[in-house]
């Protein structure tokens, strides 16, 4: 079901604006941007925004936000010769998700406008969702599973594990979903079987979460530790921007299971 967050909502939101934008260079860097957080995660770091003694340089950038919506861009340029391991995954995170239960949602709603205003032949990369699981709202406790919603993927990209299912209609769209390891956390992929560019995303995303939990075995105890939202490279050049970006969270006479 395609989702339109309501009208005088937005308007309000949209009397609060920060417009002075602010870049980021470091690897482990971030910046707030109004109601999510940008960061770089960039692979490692030799200083001044060049990785591995410069063979990259990566700079992110918060245009604008308002509480409820952000936009931001990333510009890279990685002259590397591996092209099979992630070099960095630029994203903005919610401030508001964490410590949601799955088995007691409030509406979770996405809107993403983004697009490539220059991407060279090489680059390889992913445009995604990635929402982190497991039994306490904090990350540092550990994730049981990481869940990514892939819109894009370009120059050979592909999900990690085994091809396991093709959904059909989820979210108005088709999937194939993907299910692996890294480490010691299972890893579920809904990948775009297509490969266009999903560069309009407007949908509830509660059902992803359902089929998580009728589907595929996810706990309905399981909180929402991290929802993020981003670009993951692997190599080549980019210049990758978000004209908007919104997770919309409302509770319908509902408290979270943990302080959010």
């Amino acid at each position: 079901m395609t989702w339109y967050m309501p009208t005088l909502t937005v308007a309000l939101a949209a009397c609060i604006v920060i417009a002075s934008s602010q870049s980021i260079q470091g690897a482990d860097e971030c910046t707030s941007a109004g109601g999510y957080t940008l960061c770089q995660n960039l692979a490692e770091d030799s200083g001044s925004g060049f990785v591995g003694e410069g063979q990259g340089i990566q700079m992110s950038t918060h245009f604008r936000s308002t509480p409820s919506s952000v936009e931001w861009g990333t510009d890279y340029e990685w002259k590397v010769e591996d092209f099979t391991t992630v070099k960095s995954f630029a994203n903005v995170e919610s401030n508001d998700a964490a410590g949601l239960r799955l088995d007691n949602l409030p509406t979770i709603a996405a809107t993403w406008n983004w697009n490539y205003s220059s991407r060279a032949e090489n680059m390889k990369s992913a445009v995604l969702f990635d929402i982190w699981l497991g039994h306490t709202p904090e990350r540092n406790n550990g994730s049981s599973h990481e869940v990514q919603i892939w819109l894009s993927f370009t120059g050979g990209a592909k999900p990690i594990g085994e091809r396991n299912a093709t959904i059909y209609d989820l979210a108005e769209h088709d999937w194939e979903l993907w299910r692996g390891t890294n480490g010691t956390t299972e890893v579920i992929i809904f990948s775009n079987p297509e490969g266009e560019d999903l560069s309009t995303f407007n949908e509830d995303m509660g059902s992803f979460f359902e089929y998580l939990v009728d589907k595929a075995d996810i706990p309905k105890a399981s909180c929402i530790q991290s929802i993020q939202a981003g670009t993951m490279v692997f190599g080549g050049r980019g210049t990758f921007h978000t004209s908007l970006y919104t997770l919309w969270i409302e509770y319908p006479d509902f408290e979270p299971a943990f302080p959010v």
